[in-house]
């Protein structure tokens, strides 16, 4: 039996270097035992999100820099939200995060016309949003608390996210309108659960509901909470398929030291293994593709070249292809 658990995500910093050689003991993301061969970071592509016309994807990115041919440096003064051709061409920034915070975890409205993402001048772990030309920068929360991976609702109204390291009665899953306004707990844990809209509103989510961990449905009430799938600690991202018939999810299994991507029917059967080393999965608009991170915390990118990076692959986990390299 697969063993789960949870999956940290993100960076918390105040302070960072403007290029950091990238070969810093015991460093990776994530903490396997006492393996500690990594360099400092193995990913610098996070969140990745298709634009509703398909042509674009927005993430967060942190450039490598590669140094004498076995090694690179992190620049964290180029790092921010980037976009990027669906094709692979044209990578450009959208939000630049200078030496800090980091900014990751973009999503765009259903009109394309904003993107929203976590960090931002007010505080890494806070939520933003700008119009796709870059203006109009507008800060939607203010708490300071580790707010994560926003997503829009199907009509833009609204904006759904994850909150930890704040008082238990703010943590858990989250709804605001879309101008920050009516902030409201709907799953209340001690646990960032991580969630995305449903064509229909509801939401499905990856989180724990009275001490019984799964993937859910649940109404923006946050009643009448169903478990679809028997499921541990989340491991990197959910995503709902365009039609509302399938959802995304992520399992670290613990045994083979690897993360994994798969796809089960919303009513929580035929669950099917998509690929193996891939986390924060997201559908194109109009569900025949996948765009992924590749990503393993054993696996250097400088011995293992494309982990850290975007890939792309078919809905049935075929014809996997790398999108972005190292500069």
């Amino acid at each position: 039996m697969i063993k789960m658990r949870t999956f940290l995500e993100g960076l918390l910093i105040s302070v960072v270097i403007t290029a950091i050689v990238a070969t810093s003991p015991r460093c990776g993301r994530d903490n396997y035992g006492d393996i500690d061969t990594l360099p400092r970071f193995t990913q610098h592509c996070w969140g990745p999100t298709w634009s509703p016309d398909g042509q674009t994807i927005a993430f967060g990115y942190v450039p490598w820099i590669t140094v004498e041919g076995d090694t690179f440096v992190e620049k964290w003064d180029s790092s921010g939200v980037f976009l990027i051709d669906a094709d692979g061409t044209n990578k450009r920034p959208f939000q630049m995060a200078g030496i800090a915070p980091f900014l990751s975890f973009p999503d765009f409205n259903p009109d394309g016309e904003w993107l929203v993402y976590i960090g931002g001048p007010g505080g890494v772990n806070n939520i933003y949003k700008a119009k796709i030309n870059g203006d109009s920068i507008t800060q939607l929360t203010f708490n300071n608390y580790w707010n994560r991976r926003p997503k829009w609702s199907p009509d833009g109204k609204k904006i759904l996210f994850g909150r930890t390291e704040a008082p238990s009665d703010s943590c858990g899953l989250c709804l605001m309108d879309a101008d920050g306004l009516n902030n409201k707990v709907i799953n209340r844990e001690n646990s960032a659960e991580i969630g995305d809209f449903l064509p229909d509103y509801e939401i499905a989510f990856l989180g724990w509901v009275n001490n019984s961990a799964g993937i859910w449905i649940t109404d923006t009430i946050g009643s009448n909470k169903i478990r679809i799938y028997e499921y541990g600690d989340h491991a990197g991202g959910i995503s709902c398929s365009p039609d509302g018939s399938k959802i995304l999810f992520c399992i670290d299994d613990t045994e083979k030291l690897r993360l994994e991507i798969w796809v089960i029917d919303v009513d929580g059967s035929n669950p099917k293994r998509l690929c193996i080393d891939g986390i924060e999965p997201c559908w194109s608009p109009d569900g025949t593709k996948i765009v992924y991170v590749k990503y393993n915390s054993t696996k250097q990118a400088m011995t293992h070249p494309g982990y850290g990076e975007l890939w792309v692959m078919d809905a049935d986990g075929s014809n996997q292809r790398q999108l972005t390299f190292v500069d």
